[in-house]
């Protein structure tokens, strides 16, 4: 399959498509279990398990090493999110360029919610 690309010197630059692409066969280092995001009752947080499961993916493929990152930190200091009732994935993107993701082990899950410790951004 192909496709038209970026115009290079006016012209359009062919790009191949393969026809099947299989990522945990590319990566299989950094392929890791399925989260239980139901650990915290009443939490719809999925906008951030999935944006820093993305997140923890390109670390991996670069790093060639696995890392959890705290999905519990999103939910209690992003302040641009709505914690557990909700958020979009370019904030939480935001407060990763702006703040950096901790691991998990760092900041970790509570069974509730808590409030931000704003001087965990320094002791990280």
């Amino acid at each position: 399959m192909t496709s038209k690309g970026a115009q290079q010197d006016g012209k359009d630059e062919e790009i191949i498509v393969p026809e099947t692409y299989d990522w945990r066969t590319k990566y299989p280092e950094c392929v890791q279990p399925v989260l239980n995001i139901g650990v915290v009752a009443n939490c719809s947080a999925s906008y951030a398990y999935t944006t820093l499961s993305v997140a923890e993916d390109r670390i991996c493929m670069k790093a060639k090493e696995k890392v959890r990152l705290s999905t519990q930190e999103i939910i209690d200091c992003d302040g641009l999110g709505n914690g557990c009732d909700g958020g979009y994935v370019n904030k939480v993107l935001g407060f990763g360029a702006k703040h950096g993701f901790n691991p998990e082990e760092c900041y970790e899950t509570a069974e509730k919610r808590q409030t931000c410790e704003e001087d965990h951004f320094e002791n990280n």
